[in-house]
């Protein structure tokens, strides 16, 4: 990952970016890496990069409420999702699959692993039965891609890699010579413990799409995705790759293989792995996963934490922060909305500490700078208010576009606006930082003259609290002793100068 802001180059570069370099999945069919070698990408390009894990037609868990998981979909403004196809599905998992299609949101399918805990004896699934199920329910349409055997390496005992292989050579070859299900890609299967990918082999025949599980381990969101993706390339070779899980855990007062992070913690990683992974090339991310899967009032358990929302209360900061990310880059108008830019809009100097971007054009013609720093922070942080407001400093120009900054994790609402022709300098922190450049401003803003821009923080929050610490409890009373002795001193001026004054005004009245 070069952590070099390219704004400049960026936006030469989407300006000229074709319809067919960066394919929305509509109809379904094979779609390219989100970012090209500049690093640019559109709006639409990007929203197609953003995913997250849900459990449809699971009984007993958060995911049985389905209006509830539907309106905190559409709410949150994903349109990608991925589920596993029930071992044995009800008429009801079929129906959810095509009402998320119906509100523009569709599925990426597992198949053949469904229902098979760890250490048990049952099988996979054959492909037969599991393509007879989506022809015969008419699933094709509202699917992103199929995926073969989720994790088998944890489930599928001494022979797990040879029944993949097997599975994923039938489940390519069936898909594609489907005439339902032709245009539909094929992801490859995913395994629980990297180092077990080379045992797989080479199966880039066999799929269109590789498939990496890459857990950052309570870390910030790229420490693993590196390791992830060389190890991949044994089983996938040069196809491009999804990262079909990812995501962090907030059980804290428990343990596990993914370390717990708070709250907070997750909202600042959450809040920029999603273009970190597209910058890395990743073509789809999906985080693990919407819901935590059960109540879990001891927040002990590992697997019912993952959650962006909570089983039954409400949403998690991290849902906020992606709901917010994903407003701006999509803005206000429809995909059919044209722009045009002449030449570059953006410029970029007075660079410090090497933050990470992504430029996105909207539709509607606003650019989109989306800045991280590639950075741990606590795993305990208690608030996004306390941030810091960082280390590293940009400066952006656009002339004759407004400017509006946003930092997503702290707030739904903008942070400043600054007029046009204005040098916009901030210090990007440890969540991710966005600065709008619109030709409009923002609704209830005024914008910050271009003279007075510069002494401006764009980043800072006005919400947030000042960043020196308040005196502790040692200090105060030696605050209250040197106030109690600045009042007597002053009191003791005042009582001279009166006198002062009184004796030159006898003396002059004497005769």
């Amino acid at each position: 990952m070069h952590r070099t802001v390219r704004l400049a180059v960026a936006a030469i570069a989407l300006c000229s970016l074709g319809a067919g370099s960066l394919a929305v999945l509509d109809p379904p069919g094979a779609v390219a890496a989100p970012v090209d070698a500049s690093g640019a990408i559109t709006s639409a390009a990007f929203g197609d990069a953003v995913g997250v894990n849900v459990h449809l037609g699971l009984p007993g868990t958060s995911y049985a409420d389905f209006p509830r998981v539907e309106a905190l979909l559409v709410a949150l403004g994903v349109r990608h999702v991925r589920t596993a196809l029930p071992r044995s599905p009800t008429p009801q998992f079929y129906s959810e699959v095509l009402a998320l299609a119906a509100r523009g949101i569709r599925t990426d399918l597992i198949l053949g692993s469904a229902g098979a805990p760890k250490g048990s004896s049952v099988g996979l699934t054959p492909v037969a039965t599991e393509l007879a199920r989506i022809d015969d329910h008419s699933l094709a349409p509202a699917l992103d891609a199929v995926e073969g055997p989720n994790e088998w390496d944890s489930r599928g005992g001494a022979t797990w890699a040879a029944q993949v292989r097997s599975y994923q050579a039938t489940l390519y070859t069936d898909v594609h010579a489907d005439p339902r299900l032709a245009g539909i890609p094929v992801i490859g299967p995913s395994v629980a413990n990297i180092d077990h990918a080379a045992e797989l082999g080479d199966l880039s025949a066999s799929l269109d799409y590789g498939n990496v599980h890459a857990y950052p381990r309570g870390q910030q969101p790229l420490s693993r995705l590196s390791v992830e993706l060389a190890a991949e390339q044994a089983v996938s070779g040069t196809k491009p790759v999804m990262a079909t899980e990812t995501g962090y855990q907030t059980a804290v007062h428990g343990s596990g293989l993914q370390p717990p992070v708070s709250l907070t913690t997750q909202a600042v990683y959450t809040s920029w792995l999603y273009p970190a992974f597209a910058k890395a090339h990743v073509v789809r991310t999906y985080l693990y996963e919407l819901l935590n899967g059960q109540s879990d009032p001891t927040l002990a358990v590992e697997q019912d934490n993952f959650g962006i929302a909570t089983a039954a209360a409400g949403t998690k900061p991290a849902y906020t922060a992606v709901q917010n990310l994903l407003a701006l880059t999509t803005g206000t108008t429809s995909a059919s909305a044209t722009a045009t830019a002449a030449g570059d809009p953006i410029r970029v100097s007075g660079v410090t500490g090497a933050p990470d971007d992504l430029v996105v054009h909207r539709a509607d013609g606003a650019w989109v700078v989306m800045l991280w720093s590639v950075a741990n922070v606590p795993s305990d942080l208690s608030s996004t208010r306390s941030l810091p407001a960082g280390s590293a400093s940009v400066q952006l120009r656009a002339p004759g576009y407004v400017a509006t900054t946003y930092r997503p994790a702290l707030q739904a609402g903008p942070l400043h606006t600054f007029a046009t022709g204005s040098t916009v300098t901030g210090t990007v922190g440890p969540d991710i930082a966005v600065v709008v450049f619109d030709h409009a401003t923002p609704p209830g803003t005024s914008p910050i003259p271009a003279g007075s821009a510069s002494s401006v923080d764009a980043f800072a929050s006005p919400f947030q609290p000042a960043a020196a610490p308040a005196p502790s409890s040692s200090s105060t009373p030696l605050v209250v002793g040197g106030v109690l002795i600045a009042v007597l001193l002053v009191a003791a001026a005042i009582v001279v100068a009166r006198r002062r004054r009184g004796g030159t005004n006898r003396g002059t009245a004497a005769p």
